[in-house]
């Protein structure tokens, strides 16, 4: 039987660029410093997370924005 490798995230985030009380790069910090390996931001009606290029790894936290 396969062994099952547990990986630690979020999500659902928002950041600032819609209803979210952080910018992106307290998100990343409060993701690793909770042991997460990704968050999945998901802003209302925007993708500026992506277009600021906060998609991809940030201090060895997956940003997947959505």
């Amino acid at each position: 039987m396969q062994q099952l490798t547990c990986i630690k995230g979020a999500i659902h985030v928002h950041s600032r660029y819609s209803d979210g009380s952080d910018g992106m790069r307290a998100i990343v910090a409060a993701a690793k410093e909770a042991g997460l390996q990704y968050v999945v931001v998901t802003d209302h009606n925007t993708l500026k997370a992506k277009k600021r290029g906060w998609g991809g790894l940030h201090d060895g936290v997956l940003v997947i924005v959505g």
